[in-house]
Formats: C-alpha cells, sequence, structure tokens
C-alpha cells in the first residue's frame, strides 16, 4: 500500500441475492420467486489520499453506501482488495450503534466501544461530546424520544471526538438544522488541514462542491468519473437534469423543480415522447405548488385555450410569477396583465416590424425586444429569438447575448448549452461586458 494512500481498493466486487417475483402463481395461490443476483460494485479500484475529502455522488442503489461499508469493515467484498490505513469512523445510517431504549448518554459509551473506546476513555470526552452536539438537555433521555436531527447531531459528535484517521459519512447533514450543517461543514475543513481523511456522500451537489475537493460519480457499480469536486458535480447534474427516470420519479415525490422539467420534456420532446396532454398536465402541478416558471409557461396555456375563466386565472398567475422575480411574468403583466390586445400596442409593433425588415440590427434588436417584452405564448417568444439571432447575425452584441440567456433558459426554443456558449462567446469577443462576465463565471 501507497503510505501517502489513507484507502485502498483493487478490484472490488459485492454482489446481492435476492428473490424476485416471476407473476406466477405457485402453491395456495402465492406468487412464486426465484433468485436474483444484483451486482452492485462491479470491480471498483480506487484510491485516496491522506488528509483528503472525497465526495461521492450517484443515483439511490448505484453502491454508494455500500462502498462506505465495505471501506469501514461492516460488510466483505466478493473478491478483490480493501486496504485502509488508520482508525475508521462511520455514519452510514442513521442510528446505526444506537440501542433507542437507552439514553444518549448510556449511547454515547456503547458507541465508543463500537470504536475500540474504553468507558473510562468515553467518559473523558464526554463533555465534549454533549456540548458540540447541542443537545444537553435530553442527554438522558432515551434515544427512541429524539428527532431524526437530533440523532444525527449526536451521532456525528461522537464520531468527531474518537480522533480516527478515516471518516466515513452517509448523507448526515442532511438530518440537521441549517446551523448544525454549516458547524459540520466547517468541522471537515478543519479535519482535513490536519491530516483526517473524509469520505462524504450526499445528494447536496452543493455541499458536495463546498466541501469536498475532489468527487467520484458512481453508477451501475462502476466509477464513471473522478476528477475536481466542482466538475463532477456539474457533470452529474447536467446529465440528471437531461434524465428522464430521475426527472419522472422526483416529479411523482412532489418537487415542483422536478414536475417543471418534466414538462417542458414532454413539450419539447426532449429525453421524451411529446405530448401535449403530459405537458398541460405537469405544468399545471408545478404552477400549483408556486414554481414561477411554470406558472408563467401554464398562464401562457391557459391564454391560449382562451375563455374569461381561463384568463382571469392567466392573470392571476402571471402576478404571482412576477412577484417571484420570473422576468417573463413580469415583462406580461407589465405589457398587459391578460393577454388581451392593445390596438396602439399593435400599432408601435407595426412600426418597429417595419423599421426592423430594413436590416438594421439596431432595429432588430429593438424589435425582438419588444416581442419578447409581449409575447404572451411561446410561439410568441420563439419569434422574438428569431429577430434577436438575426440581429445577432448581423452583428448586434446586446442581441447576441439575449439569444444566448433564451437558449440557457430555453425560452421560445429547446435548451440548448452549445447555442448558449456559442452566442456569449462572440458577445464577449465583441467586448459585452455583461457577456464577458458570464464566460468567466
Amino acid at each position: 500500500m501507497d503510505p501517502g494512500n489513507a484507502i485502498e481498493l483493487k478490484d472490488v466486487v459485492k454482489t446481492y441475492t435476492l428473490p424476485v417475483a416471476t407473476g406466477e402463481k405457485g402453491i395456495a395461490g402465492r406468487t412464486k420467486t426465484e433468485k436474483q443476483t444484483n451486482t452492485v460494485l462491479d470491480h471498483i479500484s480506487l484510491s485516496v489520499k491522506k488528509g483528503e475529502v472525497l465526495g461521492i455522488v450517484g443515483r439511490n442503489g448505484c453502491g454508494k453506501s455500500t462502498l462506505l461499508k465495505i471501506i469501514s469493515g461492516i460488510t466483505d467484498p466478493d473478491s478483490g482488495e480493501v486496504h485502509v490505513s488508520g482508525k475508521v469512523a462511520s455514519i452510514l445510517e442513521l442510528g446505526m450503534g444506537f440501542h433507542q431504549d437507552m439514553s444518549g448518554r448510556e449511547n454515547i459509551l456503547l458507541k465508543g466501544e463500537l470504536y475500540g473506546f474504553s468507558k473510562k476513555e468515553m467518559e473523558f470526552r464526554m463533555d465534549s461530546i454533549i456540548r458540540y452536539s447541542g443537545i444537553g438537555r435530553y442527554i438522558d433521555s432515551p434515544v427512541r424520544t429524539y428527532s431524526s436531527g437530533m440523532i444525527g447531531r449526536l451521532a456525528f459528535s461522537v464520531m468527531i471526538n474518537v480522533e480516527a484517521d478515516i471518516m466515513l459519512v452517509d448523507e448526515i447533514l442532511s438530518t440537521g438544522d441549517a446551523g448544525f450543517a454549516g458547524k459540520a461543514k466547517d468541522h471537515f475543513r478543519k479535519l482535513s488541514k490536519s491530516g483526517r481523511t473524509v469520505l462524504f456522500v450526499s445528494h447536496s451537489l452543493p455541499a458536495i462542491d463546498d466541501m469536498c475537493t475532489r468527487a467520484i460519480w458512481i453508477e451501475d457499480g462502476k466509477v464513471r468519473m473522478d476528477g475536481p469536486a466542482k466538475k463532477i458535480t456539474a457533470a452529474y447534474s447536467r446529465e440528471i437534469e437531461e434524465s428522464y427516470d430521475y426527472v419522472l420519479d422526483e416529479a411523482e415525490s412532489g418537487s415542483a423543480d422536478a414536475q417543471y422539467r418534466l414538462a417542458l420534456m414532454f413539450r419539447d420532446g426532449s429525453g421524451a415522447e411529446r405530448s401535449t396532454e403530459l405537458f398541460g398536465h405537469w405544468i399545471r402541478e408545478a404552477a400549483l405548488q408556486g414554481h414561477a416558471a411554470a406558472q408563467c409557461e401554464y398562464a401562457d396555456l391557459l391564454v391560449s385555450e382562451g375563455g374569461d375563466e381561463n384568463l382571469a386565472e392567466a392573470s392571476r398567475l402571471y402576478q404571482s410569477s412576477a412577484e417571484k422575480g420570473w422576468e417573463d411574468a413580469m415583462a406580461k403583466v407589465a405589457a398587459s396583465g391578460t393577454g388581451s390586445e392593445d390596438p396602439q400596442r399593435e400599432e408601435v409593433k407595426a412600426i418597429f416590424r417595419e423599421l426592423a425588415e430594413r436590416g438594421n440590427p439596431f432595429d432588430e434588436f429593438r424589435y425582438a425586444d419588444l416581442l419578447l417584452r409581449t409575447a404572451m405564448t411561446r410561439d410568441g417568444r420563439a419569434e422574438a429569438l428569431r429577430w434577436f439571432e438575426k440581429a445577432a447575425e448581423h452583428g448586434n452584441l446586446n442581441a447576441m447575448h439575449q439569444a444566448a440567456i433564451m437558449h440557457l433558459n430555453g425560452t421560445g426554443t429547446k435548451k440548448d448549452t452549445a447555442k448558449y456558449v456559442e452566442y456569449m462567446e462572440k458577445a464577449a469577443a465583441g467586448g459585452r461586458m455583461g457577456s464577458v462576465m458570464n464566460i468567466a463565471d
């Protein structure tokens, strides 16, 4: 084993055999089952340096928690080599190692024994553990009376006070309050500087970015990517946003943002078959939860369907979306509020269009901007984008910038990151400062 490494895994495999229903009926009408082998870790090789804070990301069931259990020694691999240098402390499942009928104080002693410390050694650390956990008032109450946040605090406090060389943490920060999560993150940073090694599994990508310098992305039991944390989380986030199965699962679980993204998939035919009916269903679900962009999109849909009730509801949704800061809705509230046509505004549009059709890029940009600010439907926004792109082709830097933003947000078109980068780079190359800053970010 390399003396600079805290952990080394070589060709590790772990499988589980589970009974799976066949759909056939057996004796007494019972459903037949057959054994199915599931490969959780598939020939994984990994090295973690001493003092490294490594983030681990991946979908549920990809093997993240199993990997930590094998490193901690709780689970044995089917094959492969696992080498660990130093004492390991872990929080892999909330409450693991805690006795529900014992008090918090008694569980500190029990947990310490699991980590290999004597009762005397843990009593010496007791005050420090209780103070750090912040649950001193309840420390002599049975753990079964604790909230999940309190259990998480206690488990984390024990772990960081046993002076282990390697710490394995599975989603613990999601169980506590924001104040404690911030305190825990600060402690992880200090641990890294002191030479301790931390492996951190989380679905919170901002937490991985904030705490880890390196991350791995596990998929189907293999390490799909390994590199700087921000690069890995960005790649993982992009794929998740485009994954129909994941977005559907999150949408059905009630996530308004996922419902909005799923609606756009059905609308654009991106990752799912186009469906006007399903677009309408999911955009409505997200709008009902107060999602600003969904409220604006659903209001557009109501306007296109017409009718006094629909227009009244659309007006309310535009107002709600605008109050949350959604710019499209703010423009529509300012322009009309309900989508009714204003003859004077239509005259202004006709004048702007006449000027734009002469081919002057500034006039083309002004007409596109007017169209975008007054667009009540997706077709209207698509027309605005067409004019922005025309002005961009003729060299207007502001049009390049606006076209980039519309491609990024999927305004009037499908989301297209490549188009966003293309237009933003052109605007930046021309010297538009806002575009230069966007590219730098």
